[in-house]
């Protein structure tokens, strides 16, 4: 029970490392084609077509909200 006491302590200034711009390339290669839009509207095949500037867009932007809904900056 200790154990869990100690994973639900958050602490702010640690809130993980960078996410890497081949993580996201993998997360992207491995969406599934073909299927309905979700909420953003964005077919996974558009997706899965990034060129390198795009991917390192997105990496940056989804590493940007990583770092500010953790209420912290690397």
């Amino acid at each position: 029970m200790e154990n869990l006491e100690d994973l639900n302590e958050c602490n702010e200034d640690n809130i993980g490392p960078r996410i890497e711009k081949w993580e996201v390339e993998k997360a992207m290669k491995d969406l599934k084609s073909g299927k309905a839009l979700g909420y953003d509207k964005i077919p996974s095949e558009a997706l899965k077509n990034l060129g390198r500037e795009a991917l390192d867009r997105v990496t940056n932007l989804i590493n940007n909200i990583y770092e500010t809904a953790g209420g912290s900056h690397l």
